[in-house]
Parts: structure tokens; sequence; C-alpha cells
């Protein structure tokens, strides 16, 4: 009876986060190549750094990594992205404020690896954004 019960409550708390998820509500994921900065100016400067600079691409990344004001997200990282996936925290104009969990294993042994789940938060474009659905069926 109470593995009935317990059963019972299971299936009723997820139907209601099921039935809580609005229209609007929909899962968004980040496009590949993506900026995440810690403000709007910071990512102005990480866009306009891509594109009028004398270093290398890699080298501009280590640069805005090193001084803590972006991260730049690919395909590898996007894949790796946790449910819900990208949370819009707050929007102004075009940029919005995302926060995403990015989950990583490392193997070390036989059967044995470590996982590491960081959370990132910083701000993007809005047009960064897509439809995980989008996604999901073009990858």
């Amino acid at each position: 009876m109470k593995t009935i019960i317990a059963g019972l409550i299971c299936i009723c708390s997820f139907t209601a986060a099921a039935w809580s998820w609005g229209d609007e509500d929909q899962p968004m994921m980040l496009w590949d190549g993506s900026w995440v900065c810690s403000t709007p100016e910071a990512y102005g400067q990480a866009v306009d750094l891509e594109r009028n600079t004398d270093k290398s691409f890699t080298e501009l990344k280590k640069d805005l990594l090193d001084r803590k004001l972006c991260i730049y997200i690919d395909g590898g990282d996007v894949a790796d992205m946790m449910a819900p996936y990208v949370i819009v925290v707050e929007e102004q104009a075009n940029m919005v404020k995302v926060k995403f969990m990015i989950e990583s294993y490392k193997k070390f042994e036989f059967l044995h690896r470590r996982i590491t789940r960081v959370t990132f938060g910083g701000w993007t474009d809005k047009d960064r954004l897509r439809d995980y659905y989008d996604w999901l069926n073009n990858s």
C-alpha cells in the first residue's frame, strides 16, 4: 500500500510540473559560438575585439577569460548543457542575462569517472538564443 501511495505522489508531482510549464517557457539553447560576458558592456567589447584585433582567436578567448570578462561557448559546451538549459534571468533592450549549467565527465579508471557540473551566468545578445527543439532536430 505504501508503494502505491509513493508511486501516486511521484506521478502527481511530475504531472504538476508539466502543467506548470507555459507556452512562453520554452527551453532555450545558445547558438554555437556565443559569448557570455559579465556585463553588457563586456559583451560589446568582446564582439568588437573579435572583429578588430591583431590577436588570434585562441589568444582573444584566453585573454577575456583571464580578465574574467567573457567565456566563449562552442558546440561542445552547448552539447554538455543540462536541463533546463538556458534560463533567462533578466532582459535589457537586446541583451539578456542568462544562467546555465554545463556537465563534463573525466574518466580516470575503468568504470570510474569524475563528473563536474559548473553553473555559468552572464550577458549575451538575445539573438544568440535559439529554441531547444530547433537545436535538437538540427544537431
